[in-house]
């Protein structure tokens, strides 16, 4: 990457390549549509919105930044038996007060992305997916004491690629082996305008990996599920070059009798021909939901704690909402992390009326404090069965460790419905 410090790092913290660490701590609106077949054989059209926003206060090679980023995200997804195809749209707007030095003002960065995908399953064992991006926008920089700002254009491109195939099909109780291909290309560059000169990032990786799971019977129709993963990877461009070996490891164990589930997942680069380059990541999690095996509504609670980099990899990490802007090959750390959730569901006016839920959370991270409530409503249904429509009310207090600014409230209201 060429250009100043303080422009590689503008970059770097709009556009998620690798130094903003925090969590989401604020969600905003979200909504979702799904339109089904009457046969539910295929998952249909679903249409899909959210929006997010994130503070960061970080230091890094003597330049301190203090500020937030907004993200918009909607798409929209249509699929049959064999295939599924949809786009996202992402609209990212950052502003943040920077120091480096003597040098000191603020920064702003407005980032526009498209994102088309698909999935095409070649026959019952391989499948293939793809996935390209394309985004524009500016970055602004108004150094302290003067009045004019100093502008550029910025442009981000992705193109990712996987290969997916069932080796050996273990059946409900057997070892079952899975090969995975996947390879992902980066660039992000802004144009030389003024003072501000031209900066430019490529990364690129490869990945092959070797999956195996499987499933053991317990008493009570409990199960417990191990798996592993092994993949070699190749990485390329400005940031960390050379292969290296990722080891992936979880182990799965459900009651539905009694409602409980239990995860456990890891990650840890074993080695790098990259000197200094590690990152690993372990998620242990617990849901406990009695009301779907018994029919009757009740308490539910859910437990996550994390620590590290996160566990998962290739299309799963790619694909998912919440990890767009972080496309570099580098895995950010992302600290101690712990969520609750304690809920009540219950139907006031029996099985021919609505069913509630009310909940409370709490989030924890070395960056601060959330705490949220949610209602959400939805129609009484048999266990099995998925509700039609369901609407979603959550508040969200966040406090920052630092105090500043004072601490923040959001209002988001989620509605789904399902034809």
């Amino acid at each position: 990457m060429v250009g100043t410090p303080l422009e590689q790092h503008l970059l770097a913290w709009a556009t998620g390549r690798g130094v903003v660490t925090e969590q989401q701590l604020v969600e905003g609106t979200s909504f979702d549509l799904t339109l089904a077949p009457e046969n539910g054989a295929a998952p249909g059209l679903s249409l899909w919105a959210t929006g997010d926003l994130a503070r960061f206060d970080r230091e890094d090679d003597g330049l301190s930044l203090d500020g937030n980023v907004t993200t918009a995200l909607a798409g929209g997804d249509w699929g049959r038996e064999q295939w599924s195809a949809g786009a996202a749209l992402a609209r990212s707007w950052s502003t943040s007060s920077y120091r480096s030095g003597q040098q000191k003002g603020e920064s702003e960065v407005n980032l526009t992305t498209l994102f088309p995908y698909g999935h095409y399953d070649l026959n019952p064992q391989f499948s293939v997916w793809g996935m390209m991006g394309y985004g524009w926008g500016n970055l602004s920089i108004t150094p302290e004491g003067r009045e004019a700002m100093e502008k550029t254009d910025i442009t981000l491109s992705l193109s990712a690629v996987g290969l997916e195939g069932l080796l050996l099909d273990g059946g409900r109780d057997g070892l079952s082996l899975t090969s995975i291909a996947d390879a992902l290309l980066v660039n992000v560059s802004s144009e030389e305008s003024g003072d501000l000169a031209a900066t430019q990032s490529t990364t690129s990786r490869l990945r092959l990996a070797l999956q195996a799971s499987r499933s053991f019977p317990l008493e009570n129709d409990a199960s417990l599920a191990p798996m592993a993963e092994l993949a070699l990877r190749r990485d390329g461009g400005d940031a960390e070059t050379g292969f290296g070996l990722d080891l992936g490891a979880g182990l799965d164990w459900s009651s539905p009798r009694q409602g409980i589930r239990a995860e456990l997942e890891g990650r840890v680069l074993l080695y790098h021909a990259e000197e200094g380059f590690h990152t690993s990541g372990i998620t242990a999690s617990l849901e406990w939901e009695p009301a779907p095996s018994t029919g009757r509504g009740g308490p539910s609670l859910f437990l996550k704690h994390g620590a590290g980099a996160a566990t998962d990899a290739g299309k799963d990490a790619l694909l998912s909402p919440a990890s767009l802007p972080d496309l570099s090959s580098a895995a950010s750390s992302r600290g101690q992390q712990f969520q609750a959730l304690l809920g009540y569901s219950f139907a006031p006016w029996g099985e021919e009326g609505l069913s509630v839920r009310p909940e409370i959370g709490l989030g924890l991270s070395p960056g601060g404090r959330e705490y949220s409530l949610n209602w959400n409503t939805s129609p009484y249904v048999q266990p099995g069965e998925e509700s039609a429509w369901e609407i979603s009310t959550t508040v969200k207090r966040q406090e920052d460790n630092d105090s500043r600014p004072a601490a923040a409230h959001s209002l988001a209201l989620r509605f789904s419905l399902t034809l």
